[in-house]
């Protein structure tokens, strides 16, 4: 409701309509009407005011969204706020006003038919169209296999590169393909042309690329922009799209598949000697030529290439920290710690916060909500002296039993921690700091009596799954009357 509708419903309402037919005379909601009724008119500018300075406070995070994505609807914007800004209450049809206002301030108003059409005269290094294609190839086995490709071509020169995969792109393969095309281009164009359908659709391939993170950040990082037309649109991005068909009838198609490795070599070389070598009637010059003009123009690849993530400091919650949308398992004994990770774009590397000493290594989840799990490997070789002592913290007996061994026994100090490290996979943590305060009370610092204490007060089916067969031995000592009780 602007100030002349307000002016006009005090009209209305000092010749006595009601509420709801003041809604229908104005043609607006019954919630304004209602939120408005008995407000003066300094309390209603005053109300505008704060919607205005609510919305300012978003600025910095609305543009970065649109410079990066000048055609994004403000639909799609109003829900990236919803969701990052989770006390953000301002309604759908106030934001879009806002939008439009902020658009036309900042010089990003959302054209519909912005890179959509062919230039006739494109500019040397403003312009990359990118499209993906699929393909069933017959291997030297005689099976038929499918292989997903994305194209990416530079619109001026039409300098083309080609990447394989056997399987389909999701948002981390994306980039991959895309700093491999710039290291190709040996340079980086100012924007990116997509179909509209395989950017912004919410699936876990091509419609990833822009709604997760990692992207957007790909993006800023590389100073990129992008714009979107519909699917098999010929004026928008038709070069790419009869690319597309070239791969696969020129270079795929009689081809026998040899290995991933072999297949992205052989298109290197194709791509050399062959497509990016052809004469083009319309320009007189085949791509390498025009790409000598467009080459000095293309912007230089950023040094160093942000290809490792910031670094950050995660809690461990429970068993696992959570990083980008997926669990990722983490050693027992950091609950409640903070650690410090970093990747590398396919590796999250976990290191203890304080020392830098290495935790774990794990392979990046290639889906939201993965839960990523430790190898055996990884479980067994971790640190366990730090495991166990970090689990025991605040138990002033544990800590004095293992000070005990590793006095008295040092030769077998690791062993007995590590052993320690398993017992609290399968023992509740109340039942191991009993078993440590009954041997610190009894005076009995030793492992064999703490074991004997574990079986004789827990039972053996606990028992057998920590000690395994060693559960035999110690049952023995206990029959043999080697020891009682604890001893």
């Amino acid at each position: 409701m602007n100030i002349e509708e307000f002016r006009k419903m005090k009209d209305l309402k000092i010749v006595g309509l009601s509420q709801y037919k003041t809604a229908i005379s104005l043609n607006v909601s019954s919630y304004q009407i209602k939120r408005f009724w008995n407000m003066s008119e300094e309390e209603f500018l005053d109300s505008l005011n704060d919607n205005k300075d609510e919305l300012s406070r978003y600025d910095d995070f609305i543009l970065d969204i649109v410079k990066l994505t000048p055609t994004i609807p403000d639909s799609n914007v109003y829900y990236k706020i919803r969701e990052k800004f989770p006390d953000f209450s301002v309604s759908e049809k106030t934001f879009r006003k806002y939008m439009k206002i902020l658009r036309a301030k900042t010089g990003y108003d959302r054209f519909k038919k912005i890179s959509t059409r062919i230039r006739e005269t494109p500019k040397p290094g403003e312009e990359a169209q990118v499209d993906f294609g699929q393909y069933k190839i017959l291997d030297m086995y005689g099976k038929r296999r499918l292989l997903f490709f994305i194209v990416i071509v530079l619109r001026y020169s039409q300098l083309k590169y080609v990447y394989f995969s056997t399987e389909d792109f999701n948002t981390k393969k994306a980039i991959t393909a895309h700093k491999n095309a710039f290291r190709f281009f040996g340079g980086i164009p100012e924007i990116l042309l997509y179909d509209q359908d395989k950017v912004f659709a919410v699936s876990e391939n091509y419609g990833n690329l822009v709604l997760v993170d990692e992207f957007q950040e790909f993006l800023m990082d590389y100073g990129l922009s992008i714009a979107m037309c519909s699917g098999y649109h010929p004026e928008g991005k038709g070069t790419v799209e009869n690319y597309v068909k070239i791969v696969k009838e020129n270079f795929l198609m009689g081809r026998v598949y040899t290995g991933i490795d072999s297949l992205n070599s052989a298109c290197l070389e194709w791509l050399d000697n062959t497509e990016n070598n052809h004469y083009i009637a319309s320009c007189g010059k085949t791509p390498h030529e025009l790409f000598m003009d467009e080459a000095t123009l293309l912007r230089k690849i950023p040094l160093p290439i942000h290809d490792s993530d910031k670094i950050e400091y995660l809690k461990v919650t429970k068993n696992h920290i959570r990083y980008k949308y997926s669990k990722y398992e983490m050693p027992l004994g950091y609950e409640g710690t903070y650690v410090h990770i970093e990747s590398d774009g396919i590796n999250l590397i976990v290191k203890d916060k304080d020392n830098g000493k290495l935790i774990c290594t794990h392979k990046l989840a290639t889906s939201k909500n993965e839960r990523v799990l430790l190898t055996p490997r990884e479980e067994s070789e971790g640190d366990a002296e730090f495991i166990v002592k970090n689990y025991f913290k605040d138990n002033d007996n544990a800590l004095k039993f293992l000070d005990a061994i590793r006095i008295g026994r040092e030769r077998y100090y690791k062993k007995a921690c590590v052993k320690l490290r398993m017992f609290t996979k399968i023992y509740s943590k109340e039942q191991l700091e009993e078993a440590f305060e009954y041997a610190v009370t009894n005076d009995d610092l030793t492992w064999t009596g703490l074991i004997v204490h574990l079986i004789t007060k827990y039972g053996d089916l606990l028992a057998k799954k920590a000690m395994g067969r060693n559960y035999f031995y110690y049952q023995r000592l206990i029959k043999g009357g080697e020891v009682n009780g604890s001893k």
